[in-house]
């Protein structure tokens, strides 16, 4: 009896416990965020990472992380702040919001990269929303 290499293959998964899974594994975005780009902006302190949308009963939510550049390690991260805008295609901004992240003192760790969460409740998209840019600033130096 020949087996074919797909037949194959599936035997010797199921006996050495081979899974394979294909596709992203992100959870699928809401469908009114399908549409509108998402711009990242960062600052010459921070850097916007993983950003993405999640809804929930309260609406939608824009959160990620934020990381401290390299190789200003010991950077004071306490002044900067995110800023999100809701643009048309013109460039208009439809709204704008304005987040923090926490911590503020981004976390220095020796093996891997300090960072901080953010999110920001968005509501509702407005009609005719281009895309969302969502920039890190800083202050003002005191």
């Amino acid at each position: 009896m020949r087996l074919s290499l797909g037949t194959k293959f599936r035997r010797i998964a199921a006996l050495t416990g081979l899974v394979l899974v294909g596709g992203c594994v992100s959870p699928p975005s809401p469908a009114e965020t399908a549409h509108p780009a998402l711009v990242k902006i960062n600052s010459p302190v921070v850097t916007l990472w993983s950003v993405r949308w999640t809804e929930t009963d309260q609406g939608l939510i824009l959160s990620g992380h934020v990381f401290r550049h390299y190789p200003e390690a010991d950077e004071d991260t306490t002044r900067s702040h995110l800023a999100v805008a809701l643009l048309d295609a013109q460039g208009r901004r439809l709204r704008e919001l304005h987040a923090d992240y926490e911590p503020r003192r981004i976390p220095h760790r020796p093996r891997e990269r300090g960072y901080s969460t953010f999110s920001v409740l968005v509501d509702t998209l407005p009609p005719g929303i281009d895309r969302v840019e969502i920039r890190a600033y800083e202050d003002a130096p005191r």
